[in-house]
């Protein structure tokens, strides 16, 4: 029985070892090298704030290890000319790094200017902010979700998720129809800005996951003021070329 047990051991041992990529098969589907959107305005950046009052934190949707991000940056990344004034609190940033965007890194980009965040959102001047926006490839993206949906609600099952469109395991839904997703992005709003509901709520309509995914990073590919788009998979495979190129940038 102990011998047979062994076995049976390395057998799913084994299937376990085949069913992960090699290098070759990584290379193939995310490239040799890191790859960075936006590093052509980081001068621009530069130009435009002061190197005192620079700073960098994570954007990314759920899931998309924004939280990595942030324990890498504040390891790697500090901004001398910030932290040698020795007038910034803790919850300051005095190493230039933050949690977050101040107007929340989960929030759609036209947040900015208009919302502020609960956590390290006070007294942020948001023009001064360089987000560095995490992106995850879709496919492994969904899968997540189906584990942890955090803020994004639909119906989904774990026979069928990720499920852009119905099928027999998607019940109240005819077979081929589009599962919808509403995504709940909370905020404190700026100033005279409206508030959508009484406990400062806002839900955002998406035709499916796959749409959330894509109209969330498609705004913040559009958008003209300097940002930085990061790779999940990079810093995986890139740790330390990704994190340097970004450092170097603030």
């Amino acid at each position: 029985m102990e011998a047979r047990k062994a076995i049976r051991a390395n057998v799913e041992i084994e299937k376990q070892q085949a069913q992960l990529p090699s290098l070759t098969e990584i290379q193939s589907l995310y490239g040799t090298k890191p790859y960075i959107l936006g590093l052509d305005r980081c001068q621009a950046y530069r130009d435009a704030v002061d190197p005192e009052f620079r700073l960098i934190g994570p954007a990314g949707l759920f899931n998309s290890a924004t939280n990595l991000l942030a324990q890498l940056l504040k390891m790697n990344c500090i901004n001398n000319a910030r932290l040698k004034t020795k007038k910034y609190r803790p919850r300051d940033a005095p190493s230039g790094v933050k949690i977050q965007a101040p107007w929340g890194k989960h929030n759609p980009v036209f947040w900015r200017l208009h919302h502020e965040a609960k956590v390290g959102g006070a007294g942020t001047k948001q023009e001064d902010f360089l987000p560095i926006v995490m992106i995850k490839d879709p496919l492994t993206w969904m899968a997540s979700m189906c584990r942890h949906s955090y803020e994004a609600r639909w119906r989904h099952y774990p026979e069928h998720c990720p499920n852009l469109v119905a099928n027999r395991f998607d019940k109240g839904k005819e077979v081929g129809e589009s599962i919808p997703v509403f995504v709940k992005f909370a905020t404190q709003h700026i100033g005279d800005e409206p508030i959508p509901d009484p406990k400062n709520r806002t839900f955002i309509h998406y035709d499916s996951l796959l749409e959330l995914w894509n109209r969330w990073y498609t705004e913040w590919t559009a958008a003209e003021f300097p940002r930085l788009m990061v790779r999940f998979e990079d810093l995986l495979f890139h740790a330390e070329e990704t994190i340097s190129q970004i450092c170097d940038c603030a």
